[in-house]
Parts: structure tokens; sequence; C-alpha cells
């Protein structure tokens, strides 16, 4: 049946990326959202699908699948509240199968909705995509944690050292197109936002589980991002160098997810978390541009992680 407008707004209210918006918000975006029912054992998107939709499950449960049948796998099971559907923020393809395994309602954002919202109201969007860096971060800690946890099993199963694998994969997403334009920005218009700040060889950027205030893109240097394990020994996440980008829980309203270490005499230009806020109430367009381009970056790296967690741990939560 034909939900009332009151009715789909109350169920908007539990979507955990609108949670904080207002009342006039939420009518505005009733506009531009769907709400789908699926039956037990509905497709909602095969692997290899384009990807048309971001969205959130208000109900139900969804297996996430990697392969394909008869050889597929369940890698993850979704349940309510959680996000579905991603890839659509970086253009790729889908990375799985989703399959609805209950009776299934998931409240839907279209490529076109969203590209419409953000054409008539520019600043509401900008908070959309803010939301939606927070909601990755949180993912990713998830993700780098069981990554933490299995370090050793992971180098077991490859071969290899972690950090070599990581380091393989982070240099191919900050090579990729999106970010040298997301990088450009940075550089070319964000200047009277940004501060530069020099650090020498073994100066402690930030450390795990201290207040994210900030984020930075490395002009020169490198930057080791380490976190520890439960055992108190310490896993390196990656070497991050000139051109790429440290600090991304600014993103979101917790801690540092690990401890960033000068290795080489450094130069940074940081925007702090007051310069962003600033940015979106004095330049929504720009900001736009910026928060879609890192929501983009930053569901590649999610991805990057993502697949070793589906690949050796078997799981894969987003």
């Amino acid at each position: 049946y034909e939900m009332e407008d009151l009715e789909r707004i109350k169920l908007l209210e539990r979507v955990p990326v609108l949670e904080n918006k207002t009342y006039d918000q939420l009518e505005i975006l009733n506009k531009f959202f769907e709400f789908v029912r699926y039956r037990p054992g509905s497709i909602i998107y095969k692997e290899g699908d384009p990807s048309n939709f971001i969205g959130f499950i208000l109900s139900g449960e969804v297996e996430i699948k990697k392969g394909k049948d008869p050889f597929s796998r369940v890698i993850y099971l979704l349940k309510s509240r959680r996000g579905i559907g991603f890839s659509l923020l970086g253009n790729q393809p889908r990375f799985v199968t989703a399959q609805a395994v209950k009776e299934t309602m998931i409240v839907q954002l279209s490529r076109e909705s969203l590209e419409e919202l953000a054409e008539r109201h520019v600043a509401l969007t900008v908070y959309i995509y803010s939301d939606l860096c927070y909601f990755m971060i949180q993912v990713f800690r998830e993700i780098t944690t069981a990554i933490v946890d299995n370090v050793n099993l992971i180098e077991y199963k490859t071969g290899r050292k972690f950090t070599d694998i990581v380091q393989e994969q982070l240099t191919a997403v900050y090579g990729a197109e999106i970010y040298r334009r997301l990088s450009d920005k940075w550089l070319e218009r964000l200047t009277e936002y940004m501060t530069l700040v020099k650090h020498e060889q073994g100066d402690v950027l930030f450390r795990e589980n201290e207040t994210s205030d900030f984020i930075g893109y490395i002009v020169e240097g490198e930057i080791e991002v380490a976190r520890r394990r439960p055992d108190g020994g310490v896993v390196t996440m990656g070497v991050l160098n000139k051109g790429m980008m440290v600090g991304m829980s600014v993103f979101d309203d917790y801690l540092q997810l690990a401890t960033a270490t000068a290795q080489t005499p450094t130069t940074l230009l940081l925007i702090s978390r007051n310069d962003l806020d600033r940015l979106k109430r004095e330049e929504p367009g720009l900001a736009l541009e910026l928060y879609r381009d890192a929501s983009s970056l930053m569901f590649q790296i999610l991805r990057t992680f993502g697949v070793i967690t589906a690949k050796y741990l078997d799981e894969f939560p987003l």
C-alpha cells in the first residue's frame, strides 16, 4: 500500500545518516527517497551490476554473496540500520550480490535522485555526503579492527607481508583519476581554509584514540600509519606519501583510528574540523564537490580493505 508522508518521515528518522535532520529537512528528503520491499529470496542487485542506488535497511536481513552461483559464498549478513549499495559513491559496479533473506524494507536513494537533490538543495546535500562519510568511517573501523586482529592469518594465507599487500592497493587508489581531481581541489581552491605545517622525522601527528580534529594533504614526505594489536604489538596499515591524505577520522565524531608518525621531514596542508564546518557554511557548492569526491575516495579505500577481509577472513561488512 502507499504510505502517507508522515509515516515515511518517521521511517526516515530511523536512517543512521538522517537521525540529526530537522523535520523540514526530512520533508524535503521524503521527495527523493524510495521505500522498497523485497520478499525472501529476492535479488536486490547482482555482482557486476551498475550501481544505481544507495540505501539503508529498515527491517529484515540481507545476505551479501561473492562469486557466481552455484559457487557463490555468503561473506556477510546485513541487518537493520546497515548501509547497502555504497559502490554508488565510488561510481563502481556492484562488488557483491545482495539477496533478501527475510521480508526486507530498504530506504533507497537513486543516482538520479541524488543528482537532483544536489541541484535543488546544495547545502542539504553537503550534509548528506558528510554523514555518509561518517558512516563509512565507522564501517572502516570494523574492517581494520578485524584485519589487525588477524594479520598473522592473512600473512599465512598470502605468503606476503601485510604492509606490502596494503601498500600495493593504496598506490592504485591514490593513482586513480578521481583522486587526482580531489587533489586539485585541495591545492587550488581550498587555500584560505588550510594551514601549512611542517614536521621533523619521528614527529607524531596524532595517536590512536586521540580526538580527531584535522585532515591533511601531504605536500612532501612520508607518514607511517599504524594500529595496536590486542597482544600489544603494532601493525603498519600503510605508509602515506606525497599527494596522499591522512586523518580521515575527522569525518566522524570518534577518536583517531591509528597513530601517524613522520618517517621523513614532512610538509602538510591541514584543514581543521572547524574550517570544514566553515567551508560548508560559506561555500556549499565547493563543499559539495569536495565531499562528493572525498566520499568516493573513502569508498575506494574502504573497498580496498574490505576486499582483504572478504578474500582472507570471509567477511565484508559493506
